[in-house]
């Protein structure tokens, strides 16, 4: 066979064993696993507290375990396995059940695995536990069937990594996943994930940042999402540009001996050349600089203005250049272009926010030609062919046209999160909700706004309005048709009706809540009391609570105490 055979041959039965290599790794459980997800309307368990010691509480409110140990978690509010700690034994957790036996006694010591509750409406891993053996630490699930052996000195969770594991062996860190695969090898002084999130799958393509310490200082590496290595360690820097949506690639700036490049997956595009790299998330370029002197890059790696300027800033899809005393305007192709607009920012199909020379803000048609007679300090897109305007400190709506559809007298207007609609607040503390429609709704004073997975509550002290996410008022029975009572204002008191609208409690209360689980809250001049569905008091007026978005369940109400789940406790004091 010739020597250009043999190669080939070679070259094929490399290419059939990495195959065979992901179709084994692909098949292989324990790389392959499924997050537990839970939501509110399916935790079954939730933290009672009564003065310092801690116990559990049924969704409806009714006590599970009394409240008598110094500590308690609850995993996963779906199962009766609570993790408590003795004040006799303060250093030693274990498990017990709803019935307060303990369980999974085999076990020296159990640990829930706290996670960043951004990332999980529920803090901890909820599939499995930690234990310890011999002073090392291993795996098992609800069950008590083991995962890994007790080979670890620490189990951490990793922020914003649900399902993956920070381990400790041999005084250096590494990564598991919750079915115990190593995905990334315990050679590493610390592991972090990168913080990559997208709507979609959430912090799924989130990798991992790792670094070591040597004589010359932490050196740093990478990781993708399956632990396969992008970068070595050996990089004064590394981050990965989060702003990007694209999450089949990983984009990653590093610096190398105190220079910046840019590296696709496994791939440099851009050698450590520079100062500094900054990502434009508007025009999806990087800006370079090296000695004062700046350029830029796409994410390519292509060279769209050399570097050979004093100044860049970039402004919408516009590139301004400064050279010497020149003023230059590009493109986002890097062409330069004839125009007086120093920011073009796209709105809708034919129109577009941009800002001239002077820093005045105006809307423009497709031919750049102006559409406002007179100048705004700011503008910026709301939807359909509404423009949020600033005017000497005052804040409105407009068309691209100039006509004023929302009034230029509020201190403020700003987009909500996670929602399609606007808050804007007036000079004497009233906050209002602007829908998609630009329909500005009744204002409240001294309120607040919080956003659910469906619907916006507008609140204070005394009032509550709710919104969709498109600003549009609804009230509270549409959201939740099924419940027994709601909520009713009348001549400035709060009382409840049925679903029907028949009256059921009088309007004689100060403040409400809405209908928890089995029960609602009743505030008597600045005391909280609970009544039950049926209108029958539970607790008389005693509660002392300095919150307002306010929440019962049974007898009990829910603090601001931040230990995980939500925490309730009936303490007259809050």
């Amino acid at each position: 066979m010739s020597k250009k055979g043999k190669i080939i041959i070679a070259i094929l039965i490399i290419i059939v064993l990495v195959i065979g290599f992901f179709i084994i790794r692909g098949k292989n459980s324990k790389f392959n696993y499924q997050l537990t997800n839970i939501t509110i309307d399916e935790v079954n368990y939730f933290t009672l507290r009564k003065n310092e010691t801690y116990g559990v509480i049924d969704r409806e409110g009714k006590t599970v375990i009394e409240p008598k140990y110094q500590k308690v978690v609850i995993p996963n509010p779906t199962k009766a396995i609570f993790i408590v700690t003795d004040s006799n034994e303060p250093d030693k957790s274990f498990a017990i059940d709803k019935t307060g036996t303990k369980v999974l006694t085999q076990y020296e010591s159990l640990e829930a695995i706290s996670i960043n509750q951004t990332s999980s409406y529920v803090p901890y891993e909820k599939d499995v536990l930690k234990y310890k053996a011999n002073g090392l630490y291993g795996l098992i699930d609800f069950n008590g069937n083991k995962i890994t052996n007790a080979e670890y000195e620490e189990i951490e969770g990793i922020d914003y990594k649900e399902g993956m594991l920070q381990v400790k062996k041999d005084a250096k860190y590494g990564a598991i996943n919750i079915k115990g695969a190593t995905v990334i090898e315990c050679k590493y002084d610390e592991i972090e994930a990168d913080g990559y999130y997208n709507v979609n799958n959430k912090y799924d393509s989130a990798g991992f940042i790792v670094r070591t310490k040597t004589d010359d200082g932490y050196k740093y590496g990478y990781f993708n999402k399956e632990g396969k290595k992008y970068l070595d360690t050996i990089y004064n820097d590394v981050s990965r540009i989060n702003k990007i949506t694209d999450e089949k690639n990983v984009y990653l700036i590093n610096a190398l001996n105190g220079r910046y490049g840019l590296q696709k997956n496994n791939k440099q595009v851009i050698g450590n050349d520079f100062d500094a790299i900054e990502y434009n998330e508007s025009n999806k370029l990087l800006v370079v600089s090296k000695a004062d002197a700046y350029g830029v890059y796409d994410l390519d790696g292509n060279v769209l203005l050399p570097l050979d300027y004093d100044s860049v800033l970039i402004g919408g899809i516009r590139i301004v250049a400064t050279k010497g005393t020149e003023t230059l305007i590009f493109n986002n192709k890097g062409e330069k272009i004839d125009s007086e607009f120093t920011s073009y920012t796209k709105g809708n199909d034919n129109n577009a926010v941009v800002i001239d020379v002077d820093g005045n803000y105006n809307i423009v048609d497709k031919n750049e030609k102006k559409l406002l007679d007179k100048n705004y300090d700011y503008i910026e897109y709301f939807t359909n062919d509404y423009y949020i305007v600033n005017l000497e400190t005052k804040s409105g709506i407009i068309k691209s046209n100039g006509d004023i559809v929302v009034d230029i007298n509020y201190s403020y207007i700003q987009k909500i999160n996670d929602s399609n609609c606007l808050e804007a607040g007036t000079e004497d503390g009233s906050t209002y909700i602007i829908s998609t429609n630009c329909e500005v709704s009744e204002g409240i004073k001294d309120a607040q706004t919080v956003t659910y997975e469906n619907y916006i509550k507008l609140y204070s002290s005394t009032d509550a309005l709710y919104f969709d996410l498109n600003g549009k008022k609804v009230t509270y029975q549409s959201l939740y048709p099924n419940k027994t009572l709601y909520a009713k204002k009348e001549n400035g008191k709060w009382g409840f009706t049925d679903k029907s609208g028949n009256m059921v409690v009088e309007c004689k209360y100060d403040m409400v809540t809405e209908q928890g689980e089995n029960s609602c809250g009743v505030k008597v001049g600045e005391k909280w009391g609970v009544i039950d569905t049926s209108g029958n008091v539970i607790v008389e007026p005693t509660y002392t609570i300095y919150w307002n978005n306010i929440e019962f369940r049974g007898q009990y109400y829910k603090t601001l105490e931040n230990i995980g789940l939500s925490t309730y406790s009936n303490d007259e004091n809050a």
